[in-house]
């Protein structure tokens, strides 16, 4: 929609065991809000890289960020980062709680803060199975 775009960067591949469409929803939810957010002719990178046993997946928005005061409020069910009236834009709150869900049930965890160029990034992490671990 309006010439946004998602860009993926795959540094390496990895295995994470769980339910793929629980982690399916979770990612989409984040990739989801993020397109909502972008500035039109932007892009979302989603970039996965592994580190100590661990899938790192980011998704990166080219908007505005969300004020820094309700940053440790984004993960509450039905939270809001936009006022009621602006419902059509709201509910970024809900999709985050599901996505915290989704990825503590993996034993992993997600984070958010604005980005140091603006835009808002998303991380989450999940921990790997060792592929030679016998």
């Amino acid at each position: 929609s309006m010439d946004k775009a998602v860009e993926a960067d795959v540094i390496n591949t990895c295995i994470v065991i769980g339910s793929r469409e629980l982690l399916r929803r979770a990612l989409e939810n984040v990739v989801r809000n993020g397109v909502r957010y972008t500035k039109e002719k932007s892009a979302v990178n989603v970039a996965l890289e592994t580190r100590d046993r661990e899938a790192i997946i980011t998704v990166k928005d080219q908007g505005k960020g969300v004020d820094e005061e309700l940053l440790p409020r984004l993960f509450t069910p039905f939270f809001r980062a936009a006022p009621d009236r602006d419902r059509e834009t709201g509910g970024v709150g809900l999709g985050l709680a599901i996505t915290e869900g989704a990825v503590l049930l993996h034993g992993g965890s997600v984070s958010a803060h604005n980005g140091t160029e603006g835009g808002f990034v998303v991380t989450i992490k999940l921990p790997i199975e060792s592929i030679h671990k016998r």
